[in-house]
Parts: C-alpha cells; structure tokens; sequence
C-alpha cells in the first residue's frame, strides 16, 4: 500500500527539482490547488489520473511518485549497466 505522506513529499521534491510553484504545477496539470497542497501534504491521495497528470507536468514516469528517493536509486542502479541504460 502506498503511503500518502510519501508520495506528497515525493511530488513536492519533485516539483522543487523541476523548479515549479505548487500553483504552477496545479494549473498545468489541471488540478484545484487546493487539492494540490492537500496531495502534497498528504491529506489527500492523489488519482490514478491524477498521478499522470502530474507525472506528465514533472517529465518523470507515473510509477516515480510512488516510490521513496531511495527505491528510485535502487531501481536506477538496476537498470543500468556499465553506466549505461538498459532496455527491457
């Protein structure tokens, strides 16, 4: 199961990487930003939908928001080899 603290935090870094205001990344993606500051304080569960949208916005694949920083540095070191990117 997911964790909805998690994932907030984890849209939030992202969205500070990207370097978006929360406002930004809401009007992008489509979302009332009041629901975007409750996802990302984790009040609020995001969609499936909504999970892609934002996805979308932040150039990352869906599946990213839903892992912690560190499940993410596990799986990129699994998909590379001799610093390179595999291909499945």
């Amino acid at each position: 199961m997911v964790d909805r603290v998690v994932v907030g935090e984890v849209i939030r870094g992202l969205r500070t990487e990207a370097g978006l205001l929360q406002k930004t990344l809401a009007k992008k993606a489509g979302i009332a930003i009041p629901r975007m500051n409750g996802i990302e304080r984790g009040r609020y569960c995001p969609t499936v939908y909504e999970i892609g949208l934002i996805s979308t916005v932040l150039r990352c694949p869906p599946f990213r928001i839903l892992m912690t920083q560190g499940q993410w540095d596990t799986f990129r070191k699994g998909t590379r080899r001799n610093g390179r990117a595999v291909r499945h």
